[in-house]
């Protein structure tokens, strides 16, 4: 027989305002935020390895309409009425931004603050189900269970840069940039679990009567760097390039936690030279 699963839902709500200020000849200011909320809702015994596992000849249902004891019967029962799992996940990111302009068409100072929170709420409960054996043999398998998962997620980034941009003489062009990165996350999960749920119907932790099963996990990481980068390029053939970024990490101990990292370039636009539009090249 064919399985068809019960109802699966998924469904996401968002909205974003964006705006940007000159609040005057030097002065630029701006929030992009952006709101979110997505819901899932979905049979809780879910196994897509199963369904692509199974026999291909296994039916789902007896002659008499009840599931049967097949590879098929038992995880359409299960499908159908063996529980359910909804997941909330409701998250707010702003960034604020600024640019300051110290010198017209050569100075300026760009910063962002960027905040996100994210939370989610799963609730998830199996229930148990009937499988037919054979004629007048119903009989009831599984588990009722409730399942409470709740996480908070924080992230938090800096960045604040300025970049020097100067034409020097005849053909020599100057591109300075230095800055400062920061950002943090953090994430904070707590979970419980329930056997003996006393009615299926309200599938509640504090209406069961099996042994709690609780968790929680808590983790946080940080990175925090100045960086820079000096360009030149002469009349738009010769390039060199100079980055450096000093950079720290909370994964690494304390004593090895910093690094410097340099790096250089350099290029040269041969379509620019006079004898690549001669002939010689083709």
């Amino acid at each position: 027989g064919a399985l068809r699963l019960a109802d699966d839902y998924f469904g996401r709500f968002s909205v974003r305002g964006k705006v940007n200020f000159d609040v005057n000849d030097w002065l630029t200011v701006g929030n992009n935020t952006f709101l979110s909320s997505t819901i899932r809702q979905r049979p809780s015994q879910f196994s897509i390895w199963n369904i692509l596992n199974m026999d291909p000849v296994s039916y789902d249902k007896n002659p008499d309409g009840t599931w049967a004891n097949s590879e098929v019967g038992i995880e359409a029962a299960r499908l159908t009425d063996g529980g359910e799992s909804t997941s909330r996940y409701n998250s707010y990111q702003s960034t604020f931004s600024a640019e300051v302009r110290l010198i017209p068409d050569a100075l300026r100072v760009n910063s962002e603050f960027t905040m996100r929170r994210g939370t989610t709420n799963w609730d998830w409960f199996t229930t148990k189900y009937l499988l037919g054996y054979g004629p007048s043999d119903v009989r009831e398998t599984g588990v009722n269970r409730a399942y409470r998962d709740a996480t908070f997620d924080r992230y938090d980034v800096l960045n604040v840069y300025a970049t020097y941009d100067q034409e020097i003489g005849s053909g020599h062009r100057f591109t300075v940039i230095g800055g400062y990165n920061q950002e943090f996350f953090r994430t904070e999960r707590f979970w419980a679990d329930r056997e003996g749920l006393i009615s299926a119907s309200i599938p509640s932790i504090a209406l069961a009567t099996g042994e709690d099963e609780v968790g929680e996990f808590i983790a946080d990481w940080a990175v925090r760097g100045i960086f820079g980068r000096i360009n030149y390029i002469f009349r738009d053939k010769y390039i060199l390039e100079f980055n450096g970024r000093y950079d720290g990490s909370s994964r690494f101990p304390e004593e090895n936690r910093f690094g410097f990292f340099p790096s250089a370039s350099a290029a040269w636009r041969v379509d620019k030279e006079a004898f690549f539009n001669t002939g010689l090249i083709s």
